[in-house]
């Protein structure tokens, strides 16, 4: 008997009802209101953008012991096989024990009772709590499969973060009051349960940031944010806005294109 199914010292220990042919009383798992002698546990693969493994548990399962339940009474459920266990009310307000959920692994697993592939063994104990007396000890047994599966896993969003260079893991500043100047730009991907994977990373000057600088690129949709040209068409000598390109842009001549070099990228376009 393990040490978590042993007696606890001072518990009285009740006069089991014998069974026919003698043994020991013999408990029943349930599911959906069903005896039960097997489950079927599924093992899946993922690949694709999100690999990884899962095994989801089952749940809603339930037990009964040869004594029904009764109230102040609780039943602990241990498999033998793995060490894992489950407590759980065993009284008067449902017919079974308390609903729990089953999931492969080894040990304790949170609330879980734990399998293994196979045969399972389980010793079981019903308490009266109020009275502390140890009403029934039993065995029961549970045959698991497993069906191994392979599916592809997406994003589930791909998302872009925006902070100052350097402050990713701190607390952030606004991107207007970089220390730096700089702001990092990083896309994600995000996979079903949150797991995040970086796509891209891309380091630019405060005053080039997308939607805060120039509003989708030249000839684009146009100047955006505050680094629009001012009203009248160009920029006048020392006008060029903070972080533009290069030197600024020249005065525009009369007609349809702009004077000068514009900046490193000498850009000269006509309309």
């Amino acid at each position: 008997m393990s040490a978590v199914l042993a007696p606890l010292l001072g518990l009285t220990i009740a006069q089991a009802q014998p069974l026919p042919g003698g043994g020991m009383p013999l408990g029943t798992f349930v599911l959906q209101g069903r005896p039960i002698d097997r489950v079927e546990l599924q093992q899946i693969t993922y690949l694709g953008d999100c690999p990884g493994e899962e095994q989801p548990e089952l749940r809603a399962v339930s037990f009964l012991a040869a004594a029904p339940p009764a109230p102040y009474q609780r039943i602990l459920i241990q498999n033998q096989s793995t060490g894992g266990y489950t407590d759980r009310e065993y009284d008067e307000r449902r017919p079974t024990a308390q609903a729990f959920s089953v999931a492969l692994g080894q040990g304790q697993r949170g609330s879980f009772l734990t399998l293994v592939p196979g045969p399972n063994s389980f010793g079981y104990r019903v308490l009266n709590r109020q009275k502390n007396v140890l009403l029934e000890q039993g065995s029961a047994n549970l045959l698991v499969g497993v069906s191994r599966l392979r599916q592809n896993r997406s994003f589930s969003e791909i998302r872009e973060d925006r902070y100052c260079t350097g402050q990713k893991n701190l607390s952030r500043t606004s991107l207007d009051a970089c220390p730096q100047g700089l702001i990092t730009l990083e896309r994600l991907g995000i996979c079903p349960g949150g797991r995040t994977t970086t796509l891209s990373m891309e380091t630019v000057g405060a005053g080039n940031r997308p939607g805060g600088g120039w509003g989708g690129g030249y000839g684009g949709s146009g100047w955006g944010g505050a680094n629009r040209p001012p009203a009248g068409g160009s920029w006048g000598p020392g006008g060029s806005p903070s972080g533009s390109n290069g030197g600024g842009w020249g005065n525009s001549p009369p007609g349809n294109s702009w004077g000068g070099s514009g900046g490193s990228g000498n850009w000269a376009p006509r309309y």
